[in-house]
């Protein structure tokens, strides 16, 4: 199983806005202390990114656990 390309190549990119966006902000960080708190939505945003892929994935993965364990369970009844 894996996600559908149109969601790998959306995940791809948001991952590397953010991701870009976080490196700017550290940079930024270590003229001035206090821009540190401003890493927190990034990091935020790839948390939801990365939750957002598992949830989807879970469910799909459980959808087609039950699918299979039905045809199994079909095999050896017949």
């Amino acid at each position: 199983m894996k996600l559908k390309p149109l969601v790998s190549i959306f995940l791809i990119m948001w991952c590397s806005f953010v991701g870009f966006a976080l490196l700017v902000i550290l940079i930024a960080a270590i003229n001035d202390s206090k821009i540190i708190l401003g890493c927190l939505f990034p990091l935020n945003m790839l948390a939801f990114a990365y939750g957002l892929a598992k949830i989807s994935f879970n469910s799909d993965a459980k959808t087609v656990k039950k699918i299979l364990i039905e045809i199994l369970e079909a095999r050896e009844q017949a």
